[in-house]
């Protein structure tokens, strides 16, 4: 996984539930990800909970970035040992 790596990540989304105690245990489980210190640069949460109704609504903006000559070697042994001729 160390060649994969999360450039850019920014969310924007306002949520709820129906009842407003799920809404406020959600919240209590999401708030130290949002006020976490030290959160990287790159990483940008907005999140707002909303307990007057239930709702999901927001934008979501990522850039990953993949070392691809470094992912080649295992995806080939994988798919030879999937695909290639059996033993």
């Amino acid at each position: 996984m160390r060649h994969v790596h999360v450039a850019e990540l920014h969310i924007d989304a306002d949520y709820g539930f129906s009842d407003p105690a799920d809404t406020g245990q959600l919240s209590g489980l999401l708030m130290p990800l949002q006020y976490t210190s030290p959160l990287p640069a790159s990483v940008l949460l907005d999140l707002r909970p909303d307990f007057t109704k239930a709702c999901l609504k927001g934008s979501m903006t990522a850039a990953v970035r993949v070392t691809v000559a470094a992912l080649f070697v295992p995806i080939l042994c994988f798919a030879w040992r999937a695909f290639g001729p059996s033993r």
